[in-house]
C-alpha cells in the first residue's frame, strides 16, 4: 500500500528535488557574482 503511494509519488518528488536544486544553484550563482563584482569594484 505505502510502496504503491510512493511510487505514484515519486515524478511529483523527483519534480521538487529538481526545482530545490535549480533555485539553490541560481542563489549560489548570483551571490558568486554579486562578489565577484564587489571586489572588481573596490
Amino acid at each position: 500500500m505505502i510502496g504503491e503511494i510512493e511510487i505514484a509519488l515519486w515524478p511529483a518528488w523527483a519534480f521538487l528535488g529538481l526545482m530545490v536544486f535549480v533555485v539553490t544553484l541560481a542563489a549560489t550563482a548570483e551571490e558568486a557574482r554579486r562578489k565577484r563584482d564587489r571586489e572588481r569594484n573596490d
